[in-house]
């Protein structure tokens, strides 16, 4: 596998982490700020390898035009069990199990009318992960003043959602080096992403 990819994908990993980190203080609220936003920016930079870039838009183009020949649209019942059970396979040396892609999956069923609004290429993917970042640090800057039930909740729910946006990330850029399941992986990730910007952001496309 390409270092890049290897690198982006532990760098998305620790980007997960340092979200949790944010959401509970810890070491403390300024330095766990900067921890995420040193997370987030080691990810950019990587998204922005001129190599990485252009082999994943080529992909996402593909997918994408795999979506308007609705080549997802009547897919076998049987095969549709292979393909998540090979998608948790290649994804596992990851930190992802088999749930988080039935979850994933779960997600693409409720958005998959809108994939045409999925990210179109890594530049958006890279202006997506950006606005939701900054939504997730006034969100928790925010929580800070509720009463505390009303914080845990809060918290929560933007967290689940910029983590929900990081694994579909993962998603997209891990399976980037197995053209066979792509068209697969990016409508899992790309439905996360679109969701979780979704719910904390609008439509993306208003």
């Amino acid at each position: 596998m390409n270092i890049g990819l290897v690198l982006l994908v532990r760098d998305l990993r620790k980007l997960e982490r340092a979200y949790d980190k944010l959401a509970k203080g810890i070491p403390d609220p300024p330095l766990a700020e900067l921890t995420a936003d040193r997370a987030l920016d080691r990810v950019i930079n990587l998204l922005g390898d001129a190599e990485l870039a252009a082999r994943m838009d080529a992909l996402i183009i593909d997918a994408r035009n795999a979506f308007e020949a609705n080549a997802e649209r009547n897919t076998e019942e049987d095969k549709r069990r292979r393909t998540v059970s090979l998608e948790a396979e290649v994804l596992r040396g990851y930190g992802l199990g088999l749930d988080d892609i039935v979850e994933l999956y779960a997600v693409f069923q409720e958005v998959k009318h809108e994939k045409g609004k999925f990210v179109s290429n890594t530049q958006e993917l890279c202006e997506c992960l950006r606005s939701l970042h900054e939504k997730y640090k006034a969100e928790v800057k925010a929580s800070r003043d509720n009463p505390r039930k009303q914080k845990k909740r809060r918290k929560r729910k933007v967290l689940q959602g910029v983590t929900a946006a990081t694994l579909g990330t993962i998603v997209i850029v891990a399976d980037s080096h197995f053209p066979p399941l792509f068209v697969f992986s990016y409508s899992l990730g790309g439905g996360a992403l679109f969701q979780a910007f979704t719910d904390l952001l609008g439509d993306p496309t208003e």
